[in-house]
């Protein structure tokens, strides 16, 4: 029976690398050892590499996988197709190796060949011409249940595991090609399995760290709705333009706006500021003002984040100056604590800093000290503590995400704060601080409003 890509792997660990391993560092404690280094602690730490490598590898050959012969013949099997070397020229080779094969040889080495991502199309346009429908069992039947099959044991889902965007695209043009009877089974399929084969609710659930998709992660929802649109809609009923909005992934959410719409007439308007069709959000907010105040949330998914606070956090500049404009802070209808405006704000700015990049910091900051002056001309009152807490957590990072430690603030947006009508009273409560007994991060931070506002 074919095995799934962990399974498969395993076996090389077991057949090869391990092995070469171990017998790499037996090699290596006999040659240290004839020098006379492989004394005391170090002849220990080299003992106890090889003895963990050998644990490892006699619990991988007796626990994880069963080295049989007919094992090894299917290894064998595959490696005579030699895939990594396939061009189009080489179809009649492939043609002969396959048909020498039996009808299980050669449904293992189709499986195996979706794992090379850098095969040509032509290679998989050749399985589909032999075995037919990438939706096809490996005995060449549609008449299967999801729960007595795996994913890897059909082409089609095994394609989407592999994250094979050229396979995926055969695949997916062999089954809009197909009869209106094999489109029926086709879709009949899709909706039956487990929503995890698709790789579609899973790659854009929000997560605490935004997960923004990739190209391919992209294309392959792409190519699979294409075929399957009534996938853009979980079996639960869950809109997943939804999810990339909350998300916040622009691209995402034009690509599911192609096959549904938002679930809320709130999350419909946070799909308009992530994509920034300024006049469509003040369309819908003139008809609706008190949108602002709800929440950006759906029945499974729950969301602390009102309209107006994703409007602050994800707005382009624009689409926030126009917001705020109608917004008046004495109509309790549309009112909203200043303190979530100005987590979001200044969490736009946190963000930035956080990944060590210039992208969208100067129209960051721009907002921030918009909202700030905003704030001011209404009259809400914002003190000097809660403004040192947020230069010193919001504008200052000690450690770069992927990279080397730092301290940096970022200065325009300490600028921003300095030449709001709060500036001045700031400045004297900071001055204040002063003392020759504070810790590192207050006289950095100290110093940088300093440097800022003087």
């Amino acid at each position: 029976m074919f095995m799934n890509s962990g399974g498969f792997i395993v076996v090389i660990l077991c057949l090869y690398v391990i092995p070469a391993v171990m017998v790499g560092l037996l090699l290596f404690f006999l040659i240290q050892f004839a020098r006379g280094r492989a004394t005391g602690k170090a002849a220990l730490i080299m003992l106890g590499m090889l003895l963990v490598t050998a644990i490892i590898f006699a619990n991988l050959s007796t626990n994880k996988v069963e080295i049989t012969p007919e094992l090894r013949d299917s290894i064998r099997n595959i490696d005579d197709f030699k895939f990594s070397e396939f061009t189009p020229e080489k179809l009649p080779d492939l043609d002969r190796i396959f048909k020498s094969k039996s009808q299980p040889q050669q449904y293992d080495a189709y499986l195996q060949a979706i794992y090379n991502n850098d095969s040509p199309k032509e290679l998989y346009q050749y399985f589909v011409q032999q075995l037919g429908s990438p939706l096809k069992n490996r005995q060449g039947s549609w008449d299967y249940s999801s729960n007595k099959s795996e994913y890897y044991d059909i082409p089609f889902f095994q394609a989407i595991q592999a994250e094979n965007l050229t396979a995926l695209q055969v695949f997916i043009d062999a089954i809009k090609n197909g009869s209106p009877e094999e489109r029926k089974q086709a879709k009949d399929i899709v909706d039956a399995v487990p929503s995890y084969w698709l790789e579609l609710e899973l790659v854009f659930y929000p997560q605490v760290s935004r997960h923004i998709a990739s190209d391919s992660e992209l294309k392959q929802a792409d190519l699979i709705l294409s075929a399957f649109p009534e996938l853009a809609i979980t079996k639960e009923g869950v809109s997943i333009i939804d999810l990339t909005i909350l998300s916040a992934d622009a691209r995402a959410t034009k690509l599911f706006a192609k096959y549904s719409h938002p679930s809320s007439a709130a999350l419909t308007a946070a799909g308009y500021v992530l994509t920034g069709e300024t006049d469509k959000v003040i369309d819908v907010l003139n008809v609706q003002p008190s949108l602002l105040n709800k929440k950006i949330a759906t029945p499974k998914y729950y969301s602390s984040m009102s309209l107006l606070d994703y409007i602050t956090r994800f707005g382009k500049e624009d689409i926030v100056r126009k917001v705020y404009s109608m917004i008046s802070r004495q109509d309790g209808e549309l009112y909203n604590n200043s303190d979530s405006i100005l987590f979001h704000t200044t969490g736009r700015i946190h963000d930035i800093l956080s990944k060590g990049t210039k992208e969208n910091e100067q129209e960051s900051v721009a907002i921030f000290s918009f909202i700030l002056n905003s704030l001011a001309h209404e009259s809400v009152n914002i003190s000097n503590e809660q403004l040192w807490t947020i230069v010193t957590e919001k504008f200052y990072i000690d450690n770069l995400y992927y990279g080397p430690k730092v301290e940096r603030f970022n200065d325009e947006a300490i600028k921003a704060i300095c030449t709001s009508p709060f500036g001045p009273q700031f400045l004297h409560y900071v001055n204040n601080l002063d003392n020759p007994d504070n810790d590192h991060k207050i006289k950095i931070s100290i110093a940088a409003i300093r440097r800022n506002c003087q």
